[in-house]
């Protein structure tokens, strides 16, 4: 997964609590085995540790599971501000670590928090190999751009399934071209979600990140620049000198037709075909969507308690609140949907912090405000699920109907008109 060799010896430090609380947010169920058995492949474990209130209720669960993977666990207690002190001492733990004689080539450090920052620039001085891991939405850029390497936990997860569940003919359907495309598309998307502009070093450093395999040479390219080239013949992506750099942006005419493993979907998918595969994209990031009736229902319910909570509400408990709205409507809603809600209210920036809209990396402590009204929530939402479904199948057509079906279930001439709107912003993919 990295150039470091496989004679590497490793030690992992997991910052349990920011992993933990990012996964509920995105609605996963985080183990430590998919880190473990990545970690495992680049050489031998000498040493693993894991930092966090382990008094704390909801991380009653993820006990075990470390216990079962040997991993040390350092209790920090939670201090009157709602604090602890894991990266402080994740971070004395890996400096003394470095400094022994028979230190690791490499660390694995497990947070997305840009306090890590110092520790890293400081230990790579000595030579060590770095290994970030944390979860997509929760990474500060400059440290995943500091790391030698970056794994982001959702694809460490989806490659230990992928390994149980190989199908190797359709991993044979698309040539290494493609498939290095669709991964320069997934980079763009990152790049552009950061903030950045997608100039070629920004965009090639995130396909490494992505794809740390990633090697122009064996795809029969010389040059990286000759690999974009290629990508905009085939229609994906457009290229343009800026300065010394060169800019990418995604075309809007991307089509499906060109990916043999859709090939059914294409030139003339149906409507219903192509509703059945936004969901599919959807479910495969563990996304349910409500029926939309039951999503304005339960959002306008949320606005209407931020209104009348004056010091504002964490995310956490406003996840407790759609829970009691979803139960008083008649609606079983699962845990795990009621997560994906609220997350992706904090993923559209429906909330503010310190008068700026922004993602909340704390969903237990830090107690917010609506950045917008209820209906525009509504609107970003749909806007962040087309999105997710760009990233993930950029392939994949977003047409009209088709998205105004899925979002809305028979919807009028008012949506299909959003739906539209909805499009252009999904492939614009920056911030609200």
């Amino acid at each position: 997964m990295s150039q470091e060799p496989t004679g590497s010896t490793i030690a992992i430090f997991l910052d349990v609590e920011n992993l933990y609380i990012h996964a509920l947010q995105q609605g996963l169920d985080f183990k430590v085995g998919p880190i473990v058995e990545a970690a495992r492949k680049e050489g031998r474990i000498i040493f693993a540790r894991a930092y966090g209130d382990f008094s704390r209720p909801y991380l009653a669960g993820i006990k075990d599971d470390l216990q079962n993977s040997v991993f040390e666990m350092s209790l920090l207690p939670t201090n009157t501000k709602g604090k602890n002190t894991a990266d402080v001492q994740l971070a004395l733990d890996a400096l003394e670590m470095c400094l022994q004689p028979a230190a690791p080539t490499t660390v694995v450090i497990g947070s997305g928090d840009r306090d890590f920052v110092p520790l890293v620039q400081k230990i790579k001085r000595y030579g060590t190999f770095i290994i970030g891991v944390g979860l997509k939405g929760s990474i500060s850029a400059t440290l995943e751009r500091i790391c030698d390497t970056y794994w982001y936990y959702e694809d460490l997860q989806c490659a230990r399934l992928a390994e149980i569940e190989t199908q190797p003919e359709a991993a044979e359907a698309l040539d290494p071209v493609e498939r290095a495309i669709r991964t320069l598309l997934r980079a763009l998307a990152t790049v552009a979600c950061e903030g950045l502009q997608t100039t070629g070093g920004n965009v090639k450093q995130a396909m490494q990140q992505l794809d740390p395999g990633f090697k122009v040479r064996e795809l029969g390219f010389s040059k990286f620049t000759q690999f974009l080239e290629e990508a905009e013949r085939r229609g994906y992506v457009s290229v343009s000198s800026q300065g010394m750099e060169v800019l990418i942006t995604p075309s809007t005419d991307a089509s499906v037709s060109d990916e043999p493993e859709d090939q059914e979907l294409a030139p003339d998918a149906t409507v219903e075909q192509l509703r059945n595969s936004y969901r599919a994209v959807l479910e495969g990031k563990r996304v349910t969507l409500l029926p939309w009736n039951d999503r304005k229902r339960l959002v306008h319910a949320l606005w209407k308690d931020l209104s009348e909570a004056p010091e504002g509400m964490t995310i956490a408990e406003m996840s407790d609140r759609l829970s009691l709205h979803a139960a008083e409507f008649g609606l079983y809603v699962s845990k795990q949907a009621i997560y994906k809600i609220t997350y992706t209210l904090n993923l559209s920036r429906c909330f503010r912090r310190e008068d700026v809209a922004a993602f909340v990396p704390d969903i237990w402590e830090e107690r917010v405000f609506p950045s917008c009204d209820a209906d525009e929530a509504l609107d970003r939402m749909n806007v962040t699920y087309l999105r997710g479904i760009r990233i993930d199948a950029p392939g994949l057509p977003l047409r009209p109907m088709a998205v105004a079906q899925f979002l809305f279930g028979d919807p009028t001439d008012t949506q299909l008109e959003l739906a539209r709107q909805y499009i252009r912003l999904a492939e614009q993919w920056r911030d609200f």
